[in-house]
């Protein structure tokens, strides 16, 4: 049986509602144990976890003074169908989950707030740019946001700015060899790369934009 919202009516007797009573009782139970500990239980009322709907995506929440909302809404800048969890205040809404996320040698990370994390291995021989040997002054490119819907001709890097990018030779290289950011070089896109030598096998890269 279902629940009865109306139950019991001010005309009911007791005997002749009690079965619907007890229905509405246990499905009240029912609902509150889904994501809480149940009233019988050390712990009751406790979150065990927070399941939200997402079909349909349920409307953000529109909290004012200090009040604030957790939901769950889709991601326009995301090439999947999956929904994200979103935090609201009233003057600021922050991501706090993406799918721009990847455990690899070369991948990308979405941080709250809206900062990516980008990092890779790029061999100087396998170099989809100049594969070979690179000059002294050589271009690197940032690799492609996961899973990110880029606009206009731009495939890879971050959506407006880089704020910092560090290099570092690989284990296959000297350690007298030198690897340094050329100064105003960095774009969102990409940034240059100054060698002291250029039989180099190649850089690591980890760098952070929005």
């Amino acid at each position: 049986m279902s629940y009865q919202p109306n139950i019991p009516l001010a005309t009911d007797a007791i005997s002749q509602s009690q079965v619907d009573i007890e229905t509405n009782f246990q499905q009240l139970n029912i609902g509150f144990a889904v994501d809480h500990v149940a009233y019988d239980l050390a712990n009751a009322g406790t979150h065990k976890v927070i399941n939200f709907i997402t079909t349909p995506i349920p409307a953000a929440p529109s909290p004012s003074g200090t009040n604030s909302g957790l939901y769950p809404a889709a991601d326009a800048l995301d090439a999947s169908t999956w929904t994200q969890l979103f935090f609201k205040t009233a003057n600021q809404t922050h991501q706090l989950t993406s799918n721009f996320n990847t455990a690899a040698a070369s991948g990308s990370f979405m941080l709250p707030g809206g900062l990516f994390a980008l990092w890779t291995f790029q061999l100087a021989d396998t170099d989809p740019v100049s594969p070979g040997v690179w000059a002294n002054t050589h271009t690197v490119n940032f690799n492609p946001i996961d899973n990110f819907v880029y606009t206009g001709p731009q495939t890879q890097g971050f959506p407006n700015n880089c704020f910092f990018v560090g290099t570092q030779l690989c284990a296959g290289d000297t350690a007298t060899k030198t690897c340094n950011v050329k100064s105003g070089s960095t774009t969102k896109e990409r940034f240059v790369i100054k060698l002291s030598s250029t039989s180099v096998e190649g850089i690591y890269y980890f760098a952070i934009g929005n």
